[in-house]
């Protein structure tokens, strides 16, 4: 309701600006946007597994109406949010094995929200600057973590070594 809200305010409120264009929707994506499970996120998985019916959907409507928005989609990788972090964020609980595991995965994988906004956002104000040169332009997929770019942490992943989290065991004395 909101994107088509928005949608609509565009139409009535705005002129059509320099670009071409009336504006602009950025849906954010996550885990569950592809379909994977999101145990213990069940809501959030789910709502995520919606956009990518909903950014097509309002994209075509957008082309149908006389209102010219583009419908885009950013996945900004994994975030250290408290979402993302859980339990893992309490000391107490960082000792637990299962814990240790994921902030190691997360010291490979994950960014802080700046760093990930720092990369994100720039890419977002090219969407809106190409829209002026490609009225065609209306639809963009802005994805920081790409599989190569996994692939690239993974093998980087000694140097990422408690980057963002201290995972190393306590030393016996």
């Amino acid at each position: 309701y909101g994107s088509r809200a928005a949608m609509s305010v565009m139409k009535t409120d705005s002129k059509e600006s320099s670009t071409g264009m009336n504006g602009h929707i950025f849906n954010v994506d996550g885990s569950g946007s592809r379909g994977n499970r999101t145990p213990g996120s069940a809501a959030y998985g789910a709502s995520k597994a919606a956009i990518p019916q909903l950014t097509s959907s309002l994209s075509a409507e957008g082309k149908k109406s006389d209102v010219r928005v583009g419908v885009h989609v950013i996945s900004p990788g994994m975030v250290t949010t408290d979402l993302l972090l859980g339990n893992t964020s309490n000391e107490k609980k960082r000792n637990k094995p299962k814990d240790l595991g994921a902030l190691k995965i997360f010291n490979i994988l994950a960014e802080k929200p700046e760093t990930a906004a720092d990369w994100v956002v720039p890419r977002m104000r090219g969407v809106v600057v190409a829209s002026s040169d490609n009225m065609n332009c209306t639809s963009a997929y802005i994805r920081y973590l790409t599989p190569p770019g996994v692939i690239w942490r993974f093998i980087t992943a000694p140097w990422r070594r408690n980057r963002l989290f201290n995972v190393d065991e306590p030393k016996a004395e």
